[in-house]
């Protein structure tokens, strides 16, 4: 749990240039894909890319449009992004990509709030390390 409230944390704070780039949390829908990353340290902070099939439309600083606490995080309801108006919650999911045994559980975060089956936005965002 500790991990994941790093990874939000560091999600929402811009990041030096002698920090860590972040890890990537993505999901997609039946009519947006989303990505909240750094671009592999291409950015100084993490953004919110969103896009259609067709490819990408933009993207915000994620500090602009969302607040969290690692457990939960919601998006402003006047957001300039699909995630406007969405609440997602931490919660397990198959297991750690960075546990060789196979033991620790993974996490992902799940619409809790805000979502339809429209496909508005995505149910789940998994997260992906940057590094193990």
């Amino acid at each position: 749990m500790k991990l994941i409230f790093f990874i939000f944390a560091a999600l929402l704070t811009p990041l030096t240039s002698s920090a860590a780039c972040s890890d990537e949390v993505s999901g997609k829908s039946h009519n947006v894909a989303i990505e909240i990353s750094d671009r592999g340290c291409e950015y100084s902070s993490a953004h919110i890319f969103f896009g259609k099939k067709n490819g990408e439309e933009g993207h915000f600083p994620v500090e602009e449009e969302c607040t969290g606490d690692g457990d939960q995080f919601s998006c402003k309801a006047n957001g300039r992004t699909p995630l406007a108006g969405k609440t997602y919650r931490l919660q397990k999911h198959g297991r750690d990509a960075c546990d060789a045994t196979g033991k620790t559980p993974g996490e992902r975060f799940k619409c809790i709030k805000g979502c339809t089956k429209t496909g508005d936005a995505p149910m789940y965002l998994y997260i992906t390390p940057y590094e193990c």
